[in-house]
């Protein structure tokens, strides 16, 4: 009997998944900040750490639990992984800020990292969207300790969130509503009707944009806060490196961001500016990799995107570049076999990766096309113009009167369904207009 129950035991154990046998976790660690907030940690190790290693780290107020397997995955690969709930988010202290608190929480926790008994000095980081961001932010304080950052589909404060081209939009009262409080608010936040119905009922009812958050049920500062500057001014500017602060940052980085990346406009500027202030030396240290991928994409890449189906070559592991990344710029590896040249980009038609040293490279074959009416046809929306090679020698203006209080096509838009799953190839909203303007 007794040999029975031990079989048992046994047999338990070996079933058991690989993470709970590879690694050690350390739950409410407590670091402390310059100004003496705490904020909590969650740290992978590998099951009896043998010697220090370099720290994986992520500042997040996506709450520390939502990285269990990616602190899993490195902890299982040689590495110390380290997920920190932003300032008032999850377990830490204090009141969260977006954007104005992590560059100097950043820099205090990679610091802090690299004291411990468990790490070697290295620090690197990981995240996209805004820990992506939280990586440019934590970079541009120069902590001595942070030795590479790998930004994925990172948000740009002021250039791609809360606004574009000056322009904001109802989603940022969604992602507030998302990150108010302590806790995650992830059902509420991917709920999709409700939050259609309060952007219809905004634009329906002639509601102000200002009122949104209110409408929503989350009155928000920040929401008014941000409304106050429409414009990429000294505030959002504050936010990023500035041209002296590029200059300075003299690490490796490797930059992802995907064609239907909802902030790729954010992480280009970012590409582009640190290429256009950074010494030599740094400028050839930072690849990019630009994909056939959504937001999400970036990190986990799917073949179905908006409509569209790619080819198996777009599937890329995204961890184990991470990983050949790091064991490439913290351990003298060699480095990723996938990175020929400082730029991959997938060209979608032919399913296949191309390489440039550069992207002025990729696009130093340039066509001007001009604007021209079409004669004896209506100004719709579909047949008002075309480009052409040829400049126009004659051309006749199209005209359009904006009426704000015609709804009959948002009363069509907001009474579709499916178009937000293939947003990329349905095309039934521009021909509604079309036979709405005929």
């Amino acid at each position: 009997m007794k040999y029975f129950f031990f079989s048992i035991i046994i047999n338990i154990f070996l079933t058991l998944p690989a993470s709970a046998q590879d690694i050690d976790i350390l739950s409410g660690v407590k670091i402390k900040l310059r100004d003496g907030v705490h904020v909590n940690a969650t740290i992978y190790k590998p099951h009896e750490q043998k010697e220090a290693l370099p720290i994986i780290l992520v500042l997040t107020p996506y709450i520390s639990d939502g990285r269990h397997h990616v602190g899993t995955y490195f902890a299982k690969n040689g590495y110390v992984f380290a997920t920190v709930d932003s300032r008032g988010r999850g377990s830490s202290e204090g009141v969260f800020d977006p954007f104005m608190q992590e560059a100097k929480d950043g820099y205090d926790i990679v610091e802090w990292l690299a004291i411990q008994k468990y790490c070697n000095g290295k620090v690197t980081m990981v995240g996209g969207s805004y820990t992506g961001y939280v990586q440019w932010a934590t970079a541009k304080e120069l902590p001595p300790h942070l030795k590479t950052i790998v930004p994925v589909a990172s948000v740009k404060p002021g250039i791609d969130f809360p606004m574009q081209n000056n322009v904001s939009y109802p989603y940022v009262a969604q992602w507030l509503t998302y990150t108010n409080g302590k806790t995650p608010n992830e059902l509420l936040f991917n709920d999709k009707s409700y939050w259609n119905s309060k952007y219809g009922e905004l634009f329906q009812k002639g509601f102000r944009f200002k009122n949104l958050d209110t409408l929503v049920g989350n009155p928000n500062s920040t929401f008014q806060k941000w409304l106050t500057h429409p414009t990429y001014d000294d505030y959002f500017k504050s936010m990023s490196p500035t041209p002296a602060q590029y200059a300075n940052i003299d690490i490796p980085i490797l930059t992802i961001t995907g064609h239907y990346d909802d902030d790729q406009v954010g992480a280009m500027t970012f590409y582009k500016e640190f290429m256009q202030y950074a010494s030599p030396s740094a400028k050839s240290n930072h690849f990019l990799i630009i994909g056939p991928w959504d937001h999400s994409g970036t990190r986990s890449p799917k073949k179905d995107v908006g409509g569209l189906t790619f080819g198996d070559a777009s599937l890329l592991d995204m961890k184990t570049i991470h990983k050949q990344w790091y064991d490439y710029t913290l351990k003298g590896s060699s480095k990723p076999d996938f990175l020929k040249n400082k730029v991959a980009y997938f060209v979608s038609n032919k399913n296949i990766w191309k390489y440039a040293s550069s992207l002025d490279e990729i696009g130093k074959d340039k066509q001007s096309l001009y604007l021209n009416t079409i004669k004896n046809s209506p100004y719709n929306l579909l047949q008002s113009a075309v480009l052409q090679s040829s400049i126009p020698q004659s051309s006749t203006p199209a005209e359009y009167t904006y009426n704000p209080l015609d709804k009959t096509f948002s009363n069509i838009e907001f009474g579709m369904t499916g178009i937000a799953d293939n947003y990329l190839t349905d095309q039934r909203l521009a021909y509604i207009a079309l036979v709405q303007q005929e």
